[in-house]
């Protein structure tokens, strides 16, 4: 599955088939649904891209997707990158989100 149809799959309206682009050159994509918020950032493991989202990466998602729309209370990023967020002393809040669901590339829960 593409990102989009992933995002689609799990009920989210997607309003760009362009992705957003961190500095970094990763690539993610927005989806919304009521009041919440589907990020989607997957690891394209034939290229050997970067395989970690740092705190930085996560807080500058987060952001985006709080432009995206003024009642949204639920902020879900899906991914398969590696997370920079340790111990029990940091949680998705931390960086600005709600929950964190890890897939794979497919689009499959772990």
């Amino acid at each position: 599955m593409t990102p989009i149809e992933i995002l689609i799959d799990r009920g989210f309206k997607v309003y760009s088939r362009f992705p957003y682009l961190l500095p970094n050159g990763i690539e993610y994509y927005l989806g919304e649904s009521n009041s919440r918020v589907g990020i989607l950032a997957l690891v394209d493991e034939e290229e050997g891209s970067i395989y970690m989202l740092y705190k930085e990466d996560l807080r500058e998602i987060a952001q985006e997707a709080k432009e995206y729309g003024y009642k949204v209370e639920e902020f879900i990023l899906y991914t398969n990158y590696g997370l920079e967020l340790h111990s029990k002393h940091e949680s998705p809040e931390t960086v600005g989100l709600t929950q964190i669901v890890k897939i794979d590339k497919d689009g499959n829960n772990h």
